[in-house]
């Protein structure tokens, strides 16, 4: 049943009081020298916390608040009956501003905002909605990694001594999640658990920095596809690369280089030609993928005497080295054309 107000009225005109339930509220007439009239109207209550009092010019007014603190009184909802009719209006506008969305939750992300962007808040948002455009797309990591492979082979990069080392395993462990949603101390703790070896307590500096490359590349390139904010720095990137212990560079004295060619000469004959590359050019590792028998891709055919030509002058600076590493070198029908391709020997007339 609604609570009807009751303006009682004694012999005497003021103070008027409403009652709404148990609670009531009187309004006083008191004089008030700098109104019009000479006079003023005051709503008095009491709260948990004392007697309240407002002040109004106009008589109605004062009865109209009167009757709305009484009804806020009786609904048990004190703090809104202190809140002046202007605080009220307010709070009413606010609430209109933000339409569904929680007005607490409204005001706690603006808070947070102008704590990052200061006085330009307004022009901080705009620059991200023109670095953005229409957004960003989402996509989840198992379709992310997907992708990146599809173009990356594509364009004829081997994927295989690379990529498909780190990103299968990664798309597994986070199959459905969206891309954006992943944090860098996830992505940390994550490579720091798959590739830690057993039995030890830490996982290698080397190869916790070698997959952290290969999901910077792909982070990027997810980036480069709209998939992430474009001007922001990514979550890999924030994952700090590992300190790996330094080691000292040797050279190999011509004894010891000799001793490697017999070696693979008896034992790994196929692979003799790449080993003269490797020792002699000057070649890196991720090159001499390329000419690895069956993987050859950049270079077909080795002329071995062609080589030892260019080679001996500059490795043996003496007779006594020249005559000792000749003494190793390949000889035989491995003396002539080496084709890496089919890992066949041939003589140089053929």
């Amino acid at each position: 049943m609604d609570r009807q107000k009751k303006y009682k009225r004694k012999s005497k005109e003021w103070p008027r009081t409403i009652t709404v339930g148990s609670a009531r509220t009187r309004v006083y007439r008191v004089k008030h020298s700098s109104n019009r009239n000479g006079v003023a109207y005051v709503v008095a209550y009491s709260t948990p916390a004392g007697r309240k009092t407002q002040k109004f010019a106009d008589m109605s007014e004062a009865l109209q608040e009167a009757g709305i603190i009484a009804e806020r009184l009786a609904a048990g909802r004190v703090e809104g009956s202190e809140m002046s009719r202007g605080e009220r209006e307010e709070y009413i506008a606010a609430r209109a501003l933000v339409g569904s969305h929680p007005l607490l939750s409204a005001l706690q992300e603006w808070v947070r905002a102008r704590e990052l962007c200061g006085l330009d808040l307004i022009r901080a948002a705009e620059n991200w909605r023109e670095s953005n455009g229409n957004g960003r797309k989402e996509v989840t990591v198992s379709n992310l990694v997907a992708m990146f492979l599809k173009d990356k082979k594509r364009s004829g990069v081997d994927i295989t001594a690379g990529y498909e080392r780190t990103l299968p395993r990664l798309a597994k462990a986070y199959e459905s999640t969206p891309v954006h949603t992943l944090t860098a101390t996830e992505l940390k703790e994550w490579l720091h658990n798959t590739f830690r070896q057993p039995g030890q307590t830490h996982v290698n500096a080397s190869t916790f920095n070698s997959h952290r490359r290969r999901m910077t590349t792909l982070w990027k390139w997810a980036r480069s596809e709209g998939y992430l904010p474009r001007n922001a720095q990514t979550e890999i990137e924030q994952v700090k690369p590992m300190r790996e212990a330094s080691e000292p560079i040797g050279i190999l004295k011509v004894s010891e280089f000799v001793a490697i060619l017999k070696l693979i000469r008896k034992n790994h004959p196929k692979y003799l030609a790449v080993t003269v590359l490797a020792g002699f050019a000057g070649l890196r590792r991720t090159e001499l993928v390329q000419v690895e028998p069956g993987r050859g891709r950049r270079v077909e055919r080795i002329d071995i005497r062609s080589l030892e030509k260019v080679i001996m002058p500059g490795l043996a600076t003496t007779a006594r080295q020249r005559n000792t590493l000749r003494a190793s070198w390949p000889q035989g029908p491995l003396s002539d054309t080496y084709d890496v391709r089919s890992c066949s020997v041939s003589s140089a007339t053929t």
